[in-house]
């Protein structure tokens, strides 16, 4: 039969288009294995694919018929289980029979343990349960032919009757034990080895006679009293009421006459009857004042003791102000001269004011003025510029205040001490004031 022309066509077209479709699929099996390398694929678990020894590089062209990539359908019943050839051995099973009961007694063992061969299991052959036998027969010896000797030890237990515990104060006597009472241990207490409670010293001053009690340690106490007596020789002289104002204010307001001026001679001194409190704590006020002669506005200070005394006599006193003995009064209001000066002079010139000027500068604002006002309008007043302040709670003697705190002296001592110009102390007044100091 001829074919015509048309069936030549169809034929060549097959030919050519069967091939070509093969080739394209499995260039398209390469492409899905590596853009998708990994695949699910649901069937039994009899996968002969070796791990260990599959190729782990890539090749070019993947084989399509690997026959390690090829699961088996499931009906086909086979597992993952080792093959015959991989040489796996099953471990044989061992089963204790013990034909006889142990006793106490020591018994002598003897273990026949039989163990078949090895049997090798097909995968496709029935699972055949190997099997051991082992037979253990205990045997009991024969008793001992020798004397069997039982000891047998009494223990008798001594009761306690002497007390053994360390530190008691009856250690090796009778029981109880007695133990010393807790002692004091603690660094700084003052009963430290003694019985409790810790007794540690006060950080507080609780002395009523010292300068800070209730304060902090240590007290503070005031300097001892110093006792002054008149010395041997001074005659003491009436004070002579017209001339020396006793608890007044200064009278001499005529600069350069010393008629109503007091004079004391050296070598003696009087004793003036006129309360001054001193007291345990400095009030920060001047107690006492004494005016000088005004001698045409200045004052020619002279020589000149002060002391406070609970005598009428004044035998013994409590030095308060000393213009002789070259120390600075610092408890007066001309303390600063000495320490200016360096010295004490007989006769020292200060000058005073006249009253003429407000407000008064220095050097004539060094004394007292008992009338000037310091008010609006400022004023000086009459009464001269002659007031020499003295507190009597820092003096120099240190007059005790008293159980009290405060105690009043009712006597004040004025000596003219021997030497320097010889000439006579002047007073024109005296009086016991609270002047603050500033």
């Amino acid at each position: 039969m001829r074919m015509s022309e048309r069936d030549r066509r169809d034929w060549s077209l097959l030919i050519f288009i069967v091939p070509l479709g093969i080739l394209l699929m499995l260039i398209a099996g390469q492409f899905a294995m590596r853009i998708i390398p990994q695949w699910i694929l649901k069937t039994g678990m009899g996968s002969s694919l070796e791990v260990e020894t599959a190729g782990g590089q890539r090749t070019f062209i993947q084989p399509i018929f690997n026959i390690q990539i090829l699961t088996p359908f499931a009906w086909q019943n086979t597992y993952l289980t080792p093959n015959a050839s991989s040489g796996f051995v099953f471990p044989p099973f061992v089963v204790l029979e013990p034909s006889a009961t142990p006793s106490p007694t020591e018994v002598a063992q003897s273990t026949e343990i039989v163990i078949p061969p090895a049997t090798i299991v097909s995968p496709s052959a029935t699972l055949v349960t190997p099997s051991a036998t082992i037979v253990v027969t205990a045997t009991t010896p024969p008793p001992p032919t020798s004397t069997e000797v039982t000891s047998t030890t009494e223990v008798t237990s001594t009761p306690q009757t002497t007390c053994q515990e360390t530190g008691a104060i009856n250690i090796g006597g009778p029981l109880p034990c007695v133990f010393p009472p807790p002692t004091c241990q603690e660094t700084g207490a003052i009963n430290i080895g003694g019985p409790l409670p810790c007794v540690y010293p006060p950080t507080t001053c609780t002395d009523p006679a010292a300068t800070n009690n209730g304060g902090s340690l240590p007290c503070v106490y005031p300097p001892p009293p110093v006792v002054s007596t008149v010395s041997s020789g001074y005659t003491q002289n009436p004070v002579p009421p017209a001339e020396i104002g006793v608890g007044t204010m200064p009278d001499n307001t005529t600069p350069g006459d010393d008629s109503n001026i007091g004079a004391i001679p050296d070598g003696t001194y009087i004793v003036v009857n006129l309360g001054v409190t001193v007291n345990a704590t400095p009030d920060n006020n001047y107690d006492l004042v004494f005016y000088e002669y005004n001698n045409n506005s200045q004052v020619a200070l002279d020589w000149i003791i002060i002391g406070v005394s609970v005598y009428s006599d004044g035998h013994e006193y409590y030095e308060v102000f000393n213009w002789s003995n070259g120390t600075p009064d610092l408890n007066s209001n001309i303390g600063d001269i000495a320490q200016t000066t360096g010295t004490e002079a007989d006769n020292q010139v200060i000058q005073v004011s006249d009253n003429s000027e407000v407000p008064v500068l220095p050097p004539e604002n060094e004394l007292y003025d008992p009338d000037y006002n310091s008010g609006l309008p400022e004023t000086n007043g009459p009464l001269p510029q002659t007031g020499i302040l003295i507190d009597v709670d820092n003096a120099a003697g240190h007059p005790p205040a008293g159980p009290s705190g405060s105690t009043v002296y009712n006597y004040v001592v004025i000596i003219s001490p021997i030497g320097g110009s010889g000439q006579n102390a002047q007073i024109d007044s005296i009086q016991a004031v609270e002047v603050p100091i500033p």
